[in-house]
Order: C-alpha cells, then sequence, then structure tokens
C-alpha cells in the first residue's frame, strides 16, 4: 500500500511541474491573446473587417510559434529546465514519461488563447462561454472520467488535450459567422 502512495505522489509532482511549465507558456500565450483582443476590437469598432482573416493569420501563427517553442525546448531539455524546479531525479524521470504531451497541448492551448482573445475583441462572450462548457461536456469530463476509472495518467493529459481541441474547433466554427457579422441586428460592420 505504501508503494502505490509513493508512486501516486511522483506522478503528482511530476504533473505539477510540468503542469507549472505550461502556467509559464501560458503567460506568454496570453500575451499574444491580449494583443489579438485589441487589435481585433479596434478593427472591428473601425469597420475594418476585411484585415480579421490577416490578424488571426498572424497572432495564430505567433501563438502555435510560441507554443510548439516552449513545447520543443522542454522535451529537448528536461533535466536542466525541470531541474531549476526540483532537485528530485526521480521526479524528473517521471516527468520524461509525460513530456511529449507538451507538443498538442501547448499546440491546441495556443491557437484556443488565440481565438479567445480575438472573440473577446468582438465582445462575444456568448461564442466562448459555449465553448468552455460545450468542451468540458465533450471533451474533458469523458475522458477525465475514463481517467479516473482506469487510474490512468496519460488519459488525464489527453483528456486536458481534448478539451482544448473541442474548444478550439467551437471557436473556429464560429470565425465566419463573427466575419459575416450581425446584420439580423442591423449591425453592419
Amino acid at each position: 500500500m505504501l508503494k502505490y502512495f509513493c508512486r501516486a505522489a511522483l506522478v503528482l509532482a511530476a504533473n505539477t511541474l510540468i503542469v507549472e511549465m505550461v502556467y509559464l507558456a501560458t503567460a506568454f500565450l496570453h500575451g499574444v491573446s491580449f494583443a489579438t483582443e485589441s487589435l481585433a476590437g479596434n478593427l472591428w469598432g473601425a469597420g475594418i473587417k476585411k484585415q480579421l482573416v490577416p490578424l488571426m493569420q498572424m497572432s495564430g501563427s505567433i501563438s502555435l510559434s510560441i507554443g510548439l517553442g516552449f513545447a520543443s525546448i522542454l522535451i529537448v531539455l528536461p533535466d536542466p529546465l525541470f531541474g531549476l524546479l526540483t532537485n528530485h531525479g526521480e521526479v524528473i524521470e517521471e516527468i520524461h514519461h509525460y513530456l511529449l504531451w507538451l507538443l498538442p497541448t501547448l499546440g491546441a492551448w495556443s491557437l484556443t488563447l488565440m481565438l479567445q482573445g480575438y472573440f473577446l475583441g468582438l465582445i462575444d462572450g456568448v461564442v466562448i462561454r459555449n465553448s468552455m462548457v460545450s468542451a468540458i461536456v465533450i471533451g474533458f469530463i469523458p475522458a477525465a472520467t475514463a481517467a479516473w476509472k482506469f487510474h490512468n495518467n496519460q488519459t488525464i493529459w489527453l483528456a486536458l488535450f481534448l478539451f482544448m481541441v473541442v474548444r478550439m474547433i467551437i471557436l473556429g466554427i464560429q470565425i465566419p459567422s463573427s466575419l459575416r457579422g450581425n446584420e439580423a441586428e442591423g449591425v453592419t460592420k
């Protein structure tokens, strides 16, 4: 029984350190999201909707580059970088089992945050709320339930990834209607 709790503590410590690095990457990604929000709001307010697509392309490219770049650096140099957070070699060894999840997770998260910034700039909180609720119900809960049932940490990472992917897809599907505006209510920007 003690061996089980020690293993669980090791997995928890590894996940905690990986998530700390995800939070660090998220700080940079939020910068792109905030810039996208400001620029999208300015373009929308000025009625220059044709510039929204190039804005999303540029913001998406920058955000994806940051997310994948950050993940790649952590995958290539895990020992020295995670060694800054802990001096426990067994925790760093455990981290190696989950590092590859950083590529899809930070890739999806980078685009999701950029799209969130875009819709915040358009003051469309309903789309953001709906994407969040749908991602929890469709993406996260089923995989998290499976992870709990099978006691599998890889599936927890899958749940996090699916949450982000579903949210990104739902936000992405809303882009065409956001570019048309809301003509039904008389808004013609």
